[in-house]
């Protein structure tokens, strides 16, 4: 969430504590279809157009909107562990090849910031 980037990520990352990104798929928002209306769906009226904006954006990446998730997560030097939430064999297979990958580009992520 924002929050957790803006605030409690950067609190634990001072008091040199290991930072554990839980369930990130577990949401729906970087799945598959139905699941990613139903998340976008459930976001309030001001955070869905950017959480759309991001998605379309995220979709012109290669790879899928879970390892996208992923590598943007593995940029973060400050993130320990990652448990995924993945809801099925295709999204834990995607996490897996997503570790092989690498890190998101600063590049993207500053654009994804800027949205």
């Amino acid at each position: 969430s924002q929050l957790a980037a803006e605030i409690v990520i950067p609190a634990a990352a001072e008091q040199q504590m290991g930072v554990v990104v839980a369930t990130p798929l577990g949401g729906g928002l970087f799945a598959n279809e139905p699941r990613i209306s139903a998340a976008l769906d459930r976001l309030s009226d001001d955070e869905r157009p950017r959480s759309q904006n991001i998605v379309e954006r995220l979709r012109k990446e290669p790879g899928t909107l879970a390892q996208n998730a992923f590598q943007y997560i593995l940029a973060d030097p400050r993130v320990s562990t990652v448990s995924s939430g993945a809801a099925n064999i295709q999204e834990l297979e995607d996490v897996v090849q997503a570790s092989h990958m690498g890190a998101m580009s600063k590049g993207l992520i500053e654009e994804l910031h800027q949205v």
